[in-house]
């Protein structure tokens, strides 16, 4: 995902089943994309299952004003 230029919509499915290391590179890097572009970035997540990274989003983002819980 890195270099796309433009991006307008970044859709992150079940991060939670991602490599811990990974779920946190997934973010950084779509986070980063707010600056250039201005992307709408939706984190999708199983009920009862989201563990790691949505509600880290949610509650610890320097950026949690961009995040809402639904």
């Amino acid at each position: 995902m890195r270099g796309l230029t433009n991006v307008t919509f970044i859709y992150l499915d079940e991060t939670d089943f991602f490599p811990i290391g990974q779920q946190q590179d997934v973010r950084d890097v779509s986070e980063r994309y707010i600056a250039k572009s201005n992307p709408w970035i939706v984190m999708v997540s199983t009920p009862l299952l989201c563990a790691i990274s949505l509600p880290k989003a949610l509650v610890t983002s320097n950026l949690s004003s961009l995040f809402q819980g639904g």
